[in-house]
C-alpha cells in the first residue's frame, strides 16, 4: 500500500466534506461533519490534544482544543487545510510501522461516516484500495477486537479469509473489505456484512 493511495483517500474524505454542510449528520454519534474535520485536523496537527481522545478525564481539555480549531478556521477553510496538509497522521506510527495503512483506515471509515448518512454517492473501491483495506483490516481487527471478539474470522467474497483473534472460531464476518472495515470500526448498523 502506497502513501499515494493514503493521500488519495484523504482527498476523497475532503471531497465528501465539501459536499455537505458543517452540521451534516455523521455515523459518529453526537458528531457532525465539522466535528469530524476538526478530529482529523487534530490527529494530524495537535499532539497536545491526542491524550484527550482516549482519556475521559481529559475530555474537557480536548473540547477546548477543538473549539480553538473551529474558531481559527471556517468549515471550508478547515477542509482546505486538511486537503493541502498531506496524508500523514502525526499521532500514528511512521511508515516503518505501516502508519500509512493506519491513516488509510481512518480516512476510509470517516469518509463513509459522512457519506452514508448524507447519501453522498461514492465510487466503488478499486482493486488497489480493496487490497490495502484487506491488509489493514487484519491488524485493525486484532487491535480493536482481540479482547471483545475471541475467535473472529474475516472473509471477503473472493474466498480469502483470516482468523484475526485467538481461540476457537466463534464469529465469522463476511463482506467486501470496505464493509468489513466499517464493521471492525464499530459501524455495525450500516456495514453490509453477514455475521455468522
Amino acid at each position: 500500500m502506497s502513501k499515494e493511495l493514503r493521500d488519495r483517500q484523504l482527498a476523497a474524505f475532503c471531497d465528501v466534506l465539501d459536499q455537505v454542510s458543517p452540521d451534516a449528520p455523521t455515523l459518529c454519534e453526537g458528531w457532525d461533519a465539522h466535528d469530524l474535520a476538526v478530529h482529523l485536523w487534530t490527529l494530524k496537527h495537535d499532539p497536545l490534544a491526542w491524550p484527550a481522545m482516549d482519556v475521559d478525564r481529559l475530555a474537557d481539555f480536548g473540547a477546548r482544543r477543538a473549539a480553538r480549531v473551529r474558531a481559527r478556521w471556517s468549515y471550508p477553510e478547515l477542509v482546505a487545510q486538511l486537503r493541502h496538509g498531506g496524508g500523514g497522521i502525526a499521532c500514528m506510527a511512521g511508515d516503518r510501522f505501516e502508519g500509512h495503512r493506519h491513516a488509510l483506515g481512518e480516512y476510509v471509515v470517516h469518509t463513509e461516516d459522512v457519506a452514508r448518512p448524507n447519501r453522498v454517492e461514492r465510487p466503488a473501491p478499486d482493486a488497489p484500495l480493496e487490497d490495502a483495506l484487506w491488509r489493514r483490516l487484519r491488524v485493525a481487527a486484532w487491535m480493536l477486537h482481540r479482547r471483545r471478539t475471541p475467535g473472529l474470522v474475516l472473509e471477503v467474497p473472493d474466498g480469502r479469509s483470516a482468523q484475526v483473534t485467538r481461540g476457537p472460531v466463534r464469529t465469522v464476518v463476511r463482506g467486501a473489505p470496505i464493509e468489513l472495515m466499517l464493521w471492525v470500526y464499530g459501524r455495525t448498523a450500516v456495514a453490509d456484512v453477514v455475521v455468522r
